[in-house]
C-alpha cells in the first residue's frame, strides 16, 4: 500500500538523517580530542611563544583543559610553567565561560548518542515489518536520500564559513551561549591567545572533512546494499 511504502521510506530519511547527525558528533569529539592537530596548530601560530610557555607545557595544558571540557577532571585548576615561573594557567571569567562549554559539548555528546540510537531503531523497524534483505534494501535508500539533503547542508555551511567565519563564529556563540564571556581579550586572557580565531577556522575545516569522509563511506556501504538487493529482484 501506499502509506507502507511512505512510512518505510520516511523511516529509512529519519534513520540515515540520525546516522548522520551521529557522525557529526563523532568527528567533532574526535577533532576536539586529537592532540596531534592541538600540536599542529600551535606550531602553526606560534601559541607557545606568545603565552611564555615551552611547547611540551602547553600541550600537557591542553591536555588538562580537554580532560575538564569531557567531565574527567573537577575543576580548571592548572598549573603551568608561563614565563619562568608556576602560575594558575586560567582566570576566573575562563573557568566560568568553560562550565558553560562544557555542559554544551555534553548536551552535544548526548545528542550523537541519541541519534545513533534513533538510526538502530530505525533500522530494526525495517527489518521487523519488512523482512532483513527488504529492510537493508530500504535502510540504505533512506540513507542515501538522506546524505543528499545532508550535502546540501553541507554546501551552505561551507559557503557561509568560507565567506565570512567572523561572523558564523559570532553568530555560533550567540546562538549556544547566553552571556559574552566567550568574549576573551588577549592582553588578560590565555585561552584566546592559545585558541585564536584562525584556530578554529582550521578546527570546523577538519570536522567537516573528517564528517565528509565517514558520511560518504557510510553512503558507499548504503548504495551497495540498495543495488545489490535490487539487482538480485528482492526490492522492486
Amino acid at each position: 500500500m501506499a502509506a507502507d511504502r511512505g512510512l518505510t521510506r520516511l523511516t529509512g530519511f529519519v534513520s540515515g538523517i540520525a546516522l548522520i547527525g551521529a557522525l557529526l558528533v563523532g568527528a567533532v569529539a574526535y577533532k576536539a580530542a586529537d592532540m596531534d592537530f592541538y600540536a599542529a596548530e600551535y606550531g602553526k601560530y606560534g601559541n607557545a611563544a606568545a603565552l611564555g610557555m615551552s611547547g611540551p607545557d602547553l600541550l600537557a595544558a591542553t591536555a588538562e583543559l580537554l580532560s575538564y571540557l569531557r567531565g574527567e577532571a573537577p575543576d580548571m585548576n592548572i598549573q603551568a610553567v608561563i614565563a619562568g615561573r608556576a602560575q594558575e594557567m586560567f582566570n576566573e571569567k575562563e573557568k566560568t565561560h568553560m562550565v558553560d562549554v562544557r555542559l554544551l559539548y555534553g548536551h552535544m555528546l548526548r545528542a550523537g548518542a541519541a541519534g545513533a540510537a534513533l538510526c538502530l531503531l530505525g533500522a530494526g523497524l525495517l527489518v521487523w515489518r519488512r523482512g532483513w534483505r527488504r529492510g537493508a534494501a530500504a535502510w540504505g535508500r533512506g540513507y542515501l536520500k538522506a546524505l543528499a539533503a545532508a550535502a546540501g547542508f553541507f554546501l551552505v555551511m561551507v559557503a557561509v564559513i568560507t565567506r565570512d567565519f567572523t561572523a558564523f563564529w559570532t553568530n555560533f556563540h550567540g546562538v549556544f551561549f547566553t552571556n559574552d564571556l566567550w568574549l576573551l581579550d588577549p592582553e588578560t586572557d590565555r585561552m584566546i591567545v592559545m585558541f585564536p580565531e584562525g584556530f578554529f577556522f582550521d578546527l570546523v575545516e577538519e570536522i567537516l572533512r573528517l564528517w565528509t569522509i565517514c558520511a560518504g563511506g557510510a553512503g558507499v556501504l548504503a548504495g551497495g546494499v540498495a543495488l545489490f538487493f535490487r539487482k538480485d529482484g528482492l526490492v522492486k
